[in-house]
This record gives C-alpha cells, structure tokens and sequence, in this order.
C-alpha cells in the first residue's frame, strides 16, 4: 500500500519581508503557512469483523491546517510545525455497530532540520518526518479518545516557492498500515491533496 500526500498551503503571518530578495531570506523569520479547508482526499478504512477485514474506501474532508517553518544560518530549512485537522467520518459494516473517528489530527512530533536546495524564488527538499495521529472513536453512544504510537518516519517531498506570499507543496510517499485499533479499525493507503489560495 502507498501512502500519497499532497500538501499546498499559503503564508498567512510573518511572510512578508520587503527587505528579502530570495526566498531564503524571506523565510528568515518563522513564517505560518495556513492549509486551505478545501482541501479533501480519501483514505482504505478496513473494519475487523468475525468474518475478517472489510474494506472501504473513506472519503475526507480537511477542517484546517498550519506549517510552520523557518529558515537556520546554515540554509537547511526547520519544519517547526505541521498540524492538519480532519472531518470525521463513519466506517460501517452491516450487522456490526458503527465505528466513527472524530476530532482528527495528523501532526509533526517534533521541530525537524531539513536540508534544502535553494533558488532565488524557490526552495526544496527530502526528508523524513516523524508524525503522530491523534482521534476520537465513536461506537454506538460510547467515546474513548485515542492518541497512537508515532507513525513510521514517513519521507516527504517539500517544495517552496516565494512573491508576494509563500506557497509549499509538501509530497508524503509511505507504505504499510498507518494506524489500527484494537482490531476494529485499520487506516491505510492515504491520498490528501490539502490546497490553500491567498
């Protein structure tokens, strides 16, 4: 299974630097760049029955989103932060009671140093973020909020570029089961194209 991450956010603070003539210089103070609720994706969501996996495919809808980043003396790029917030959604099974997540979020663990290449107007780079995925599950009338172990490291593309306001694009490949719980509940094969506009 692959996991493909389409991440295009727009600066909402901090982004304008009159005095800057590259990107890089831009990004020299800490920039927040705001993730469009437009943005959607889809998601295989695999229920545990007694008959074994069921799968489908969840469609999902993105509330809201920050990066945040800056960039070092050095020139690599710190990815301070990354937070996006997804809609609930129901996975459902006949003859089995539903199972629904709520108050979603998918966000970076901790700061991360990146190495970026960089030209006038654009920046980009690899590397490996380590995310967390954090919900409340919803069966029949009951709630438990769960908080899962650190995904996998998961290697991302980030591309930047600069003008009058800063836009990235940030591409997320992986593989394997993302997240399960307690053998009802499977997430895997995840595609998001998370857009913003100024």
């Amino acid at each position: 299974m692959r996991t493909t991450v389409l991440l295009v956010v727009v600066c909402l603070v901090g982004c304008s630097d009159d005095s800057a003539s590259t990107l890089r210089e831009q990004l020299a103070t800490e920039t927040a760049l705001a993730v469009s609720p437009e943005s959607n994706g889809t998601i295989l969501a695999d229920r545990g029955t007694y008959e074994g996996w069921h799968q489908r495919t969840v469609a999902l809808e993105v509330e809201w989103g920050e990066l945040r980043v800056i960039t070092e003396p050095s020139g690599a790029l710190l990815v301070q932060r990354l937070e996006v917030a997804l809609a609930p959604f129901t996975i459902s099974e006949p003859a089995y009671p539903d199972i629904r997540l709520k108050e979603i979020i998918v966000e970076l663990v901790s700061p991360t140093r990146v190495e970026t290449e960089w030209l006038d107007d654009s920046g980009r780079a690899s590397a490996r973020l380590q995310l967390k995925l954090s919900s409340t599950v919803t069966v029949n009338s009951g709630s438990l909020p769960v908080s899962s172990p650190r995904l996998a490291p998961m290697p991302v593309e980030l591309v930047l570029t600069g003008g009058d306001a800063v836009h990235a694009e940030l591409r997320v490949d992986t593989s394997g089961v993302l997240w399960s719980y307690v053998d009802e509940v499977r997430l895997a094969d995840l595609s998001l194209a998370l857009t913003a506009s100024s």
